[in-house]
């Protein structure tokens, strides 16, 4: 369904760069002084779909309605070439779609830039569903984090092309399937147009195609005593269920084996993930009854995101933290507010027992594992998976 033209050449690059060093590239991109390449810093690896607004000299984007956006306070980012991107495709024509994926650093500004890992230009903004109702006509509950033609509507109905008698249905391979194997099967398909209506928004589309199970981020959590696993889905990703983020990881199931795996994609246990763990849920589809409710995976990944350690300078009503030489920067600046939304921040103080943002205290040493979100301000507020007071050396 999608057209790619994908931009990734090799790059030098380095964390923690000074402007005076590098007037060139994003905050990561640099060679050490002796030639020498160094490491690319992790990325947060949060894609969206997004429309370009500008090209040329420069590209710029207007994220679309409903997709995932690095800062609240805009819609329009200015791309620079981050990780083994070497340069941008400038030469895309406004107006056209492209899906990017943001590592996380960014250059404060009117028009903020962002780092970017990743940028391909796509035919069509493409949305993820669930079905609604079977119908015909089908009636799809989109998810978060998916385009949505009309603020605020989850709901559609979708109409085959003009044309077309009957809305194509094809499978993970691509293979055409009966219409009512669609439910319950959650599935994605291209955004062709949109039809006035006084009832349910209507679009039209080519063909739906079912998906390999529905992929989230959530973190680790011990909801409760005892040998099982839970997880929280995290703020602003996909719903399995409307009711709930809090599920229990079903492990022993004959037809929905679990596959865990690390940083490193290398294969683990259930048992080596641990509290406030950031990981990548393939979700089967299926759920068992319990409290809370049971869910089958197929698969679950560690996830690796950006790490450094920092000193808490003030708290108050907001906390102010300094990050030193030599550790990541989400941008080239050192000082920053650390903040972090209530579903996604977890606090651990020096002992490892939960605690609150609001028990930090200055000239506390801390460790921050970064969720790539900013804010503009002076200095600019950051967004943390989790936050872990180290011990007083």
């Amino acid at each position: 369904m999608k057209r790619s033209l994908i931009w990734t050449l090799p790059l030098v690059v380095a964390a923690g760069c000074s402007a005076e060093n590098n007037t060139e590239q994003p905050a990561d991109a640099s060679a050490s002084a002796d030639g020498i390449e160094e490491e690319i810093p992790p990325s947060v690896d949060q894609t969206f779909q997004a429309s370009v607004t500008e090209s040329g000299e420069e590209l710029v984007v207007e994220v679309l309605n409903g997709e995932y956006r690095p800062s609240a306070d805009t819609d329009t980012y200015r791309l620079m070439a981050g990780g083994e991107l070497d340069s941008l495709p400038v030469e895309l024509e406004e107006g056209s779609f492209v899906e990017v994926t943001y590592d996380g650093q960014f250059e404060p500004g009117e028009t903020p830039g962002i780092s970017v890992r990743d940028v391909t230009e796509i035919d069509a903004p493409v949305m993820q569903a669930g079905v609604r109702e079977l119908g015909p006509p089908l009636t799809a509950h989109v998810f978060d984090r998916s385009f949505l033609p009309e603020e605020g509507t989850s709901s559609y109905e979708v109409q085959p092309s003009e044309g077309t008698e009957e809305l194509a249905v094809v499978d993970e391979n691509g293979n055409s399937i009966p219409y009512d194997d669609l439910e319950p099967h959650f599935f994605f398909f291209e955004y062709e147009g949109s039809s006035e209506t006084a009832g349910t928004p209507v679009i039209t589309t080519n063909e739906v195609q079912l998906m390999d199970g529905l992929t989230f981020e959530a973190r680790m959590t011990d909801l409760r005593d005892g040998p099982a696993h839970y997880i929280e889905i995290l703020d602003g990703e996909p719903q399995p269920a409307r009711n709930t983020s809090w599920y229990r990881i079903i492990e022993s199931h004959q037809d929905y084996p679990v596959t865990v795996y690390d940083e490193e994609d290398q294969e683990i246990t259930l048992d080596e993930l641990e509290k406030a763990d950031v990981v990548t849920v393939n979700f089967a589809g299926g759920f068992e009854d319990s409290e809370p409710q049971g869910m089958f995976v197929h698969e679950i990944h560690k996830r690796e995101k950006p790490v450094f350690q920092a000193t808490v300078e003030e708290t108050g009503e907001n906390v102010t933290i300094s990050i030193p030489d030599g550790e990541y920067r989400p941008s080239e600046a050192s000082t920053y507010h650390l903040t972090g939304s209530e579903q996604n921040l977890v606090v651990f103080d020096e002992a490892g027992e939960e605690t609150t943002l609001d028990e930090l205290e200055a000239g506390d040493t801390v460790e921050v594992t970064y969720e790539g979100r900013f804010e503009a301000g002076e200095p600019a507020s950051i967004y943390a998976h989790t936050i872990e007071v180290k011990a007083s050396e």
